[in-house]
């Protein structure tokens, strides 16, 4: 279970550059508005120093208040979740300690589900972006926690629907964006794939559900992806949802 939650908190870091190595020019054309980013930034977190001392063994305990920690003040200071580590956060932090101690994380799932529900009311050109991350860390984070599918991921999987494009992705905006998640439609969706393979009670299957997921399976199979991050998410993806890949391929 642990060894699982440290996996996914890492994966979006270890494997970012890769995945922005692997792009095309046309995929990294728009430059990156970093003053935006750099306005983010923690104000009261301290940077890492070469000098930092080390624990002679690893503390579950220390791990779990430093991550409940930084993603608490992280919504309280920005409102939205990190693209690359609240979304890992939300999905895995249930399966360290007891349902009792989840207080944080039940306090930044609320922040995020509320910062993206109001992008979709004030129609955000962002919208479906946010949507599409969010319904991913909510439905896997839910399912780690045993709970039923909660209001606002249904919310969030109503919108999508009604928001998808022609192709069966959604639409992402270029201008500004990290050219890794924030920019990138084949993995937005899959995202979504991923989210409707965590929702309970073959959600895929329901009657609000199933023109469009038709519409993402034919998307995901018509655009296999080449990095190895991708493919990582397409393969966990592809264990709880069905049409993604078949068995040799998931073997390959």
């Amino acid at each position: 279970r642990l060894s699982l939650a440290v996996l996914l908190l890492a994966s979006t870091h270890a494997v970012a550059a890769q995945a922005v190595q692997a792009a095309s020019p046309a995929y990294d054309e728009a430059p990156v508005d970093w003053a935006a980013y750099r306005k983010m930034w923690l104000k009261d977190f301290p940077r890492a120093t070469p000098a930092e001392p080390m624990l002679s063994a690893y503390s579950e305990e220390k791990a779990k208040v430093f991550l409940d920690d930084v993603a608490t003040k992280w919504v309280k200071q920005n409102r939205c979740g990190t693209c690359h580590t609240t979304v890992s956060y939300l999905m895995a932090r249930p399966l360290i300690g007891k349902a009792s101690d989840r207080a944080a994380w039940n306090g930044v799932r609320a922040s995020v589900s509320d910062f993206t529900a109001e992008q979709i009311a004030t129609h955000s050109p962002a919208a479906a972006f946010f949507a599409a991350s969010t319904a991913a860390a909510l439905a896997v984070g839910d399912a780690a926690a045993e709970r039923p599918l909660q209001p606002d991921t249904r919310a969030l999987f109503d919108y999508l629907w009604t928001s998808q494009a022609g192709d069966g992705a959604w639409d992402i905006p270029q201008q500004g964006a990290v050219p890794f998640l924030e920019r990138d439609r084949p993995y937005s969706a899959l995202l979504v794939a991923l989210a409707i393979g965590y929702a309970p009670g073959r959600y895929y299957e329901d009657s609000t559900a199933r023109a469009g997921f038709a519409k993402l399976q034919a998307f995901i199979r018509g655009n296999l992806p080449g990095n190895l991050h991708d493919k990582a998410v397409l393969l966990w993806a592809s264990v709880r949802t069905p049409g993604l890949l078949n068995g040799e391929e998931q073997a390959a």
